[in-house]
């Protein structure tokens, strides 16, 4: 697409104006900068250096188009996609903590989780109290963390009365994750949670919700449009100010 020269009133105003001049200049070479820190992708977007630069500013753009069309879904499908990040952040942390106080590890059978228990009993003796009461703690927080972002799951996606209820391709997960969503409110331990050997665990339907195309593919499409945007408006022809100059 061919670059829109400027208007000759437009060209004298910034002749007789140098620092107008500078300005473009400086603001060539900001936006070539911000064009070399430009996401890729929804999933370059959503890492950690991110979290307080591109995600605020994607979530303002999906906001102004639900302000726009006055359907209220895609600020909320960003808001699911980033708790459910969360909480694999959080399943990661309660599974190594786990493996520190109890030993095993998800998803090992019934066999290799108690050979895991032994040797884990075994390391255990040699924690000192101090250790172990700092492990207790970080087993406190987590607990609360969890509970936190289960709550906010259930009250904000997927309760009777949520606030931006989140729609998924596959309504038996759905039904499944707000059950099981519900029971993981008000839990007391990090145990249970891996006691029962199965791969269907609430981590792991919670994942399932975020990779289910009614969430994950519809967002990469406006993440798409979004970065299409982004990259257009950074684009300052350098041909205008070769003319000015």
């Amino acid at each position: 697409m061919a670059s829109k020269l400027p208007s000759q009133s437009c060209i004298k105003h910034l002749q007789s104006n140098p620092q107008s001049i500078m300005g473009n200049i400086l603001g060539f070479f900001k936006d070539q900068k911000t064009m070399e820190n430009i996401p890729t992708d929804l999933i370059d977007l959503l890492q950690d250096h991110n979290q307080t630069t591109w995600v605020p500013d994607f979530r303002s753009f999906l906001t102004s188009l639900d302000e726009r069309t006055k359907q209220h879904w895609r600020a909320s499908l960003l808001d699911f996609v980033l708790l459910a990040r969360s909480i694999r952040a959080l399943q990661a942390k309660q599974e190594q903590l786990h493996f520190d106080l109890y030993g095993g590890e998800e998803n090992q059978s019934p066999q290799k989780r108690a050979r895991s228990d032994n040797k884990a009993n075994k390391k255990g003796k040699k924690k000192s109290k101090q250790q172990k009461k700092t492990a207790e703690e970080e087993e406190d927080h987590l607990i609360n963390e969890h509970n936190r972002l289960f709550e906010q799951m259930e009250r904000v996606f997927l309760g009777e009365e949520s606030q931006g209820p989140i729609a998924l391709s596959d309504s038996v997960l759905r039904s499944r994750l707000a059950f099981e969503v519900h029971e993981e409110k008000n839990r007391t331990s990090l145990k249970p949670i891996y006691e029962d050997y199965k791969k269907d665990n609430i981590f792991h339907l919670v994942w399932q919700a975020h990779n289910d195309p009614l969430v994950w593919t519809k967002l990469e499409k406006l993440c798409d449009k979004y970065l299409k945007q982004k990259a257009q408006s950074a684009i300052s022809p350098i041909a205008v100010l070769l003319s000015i100059l």
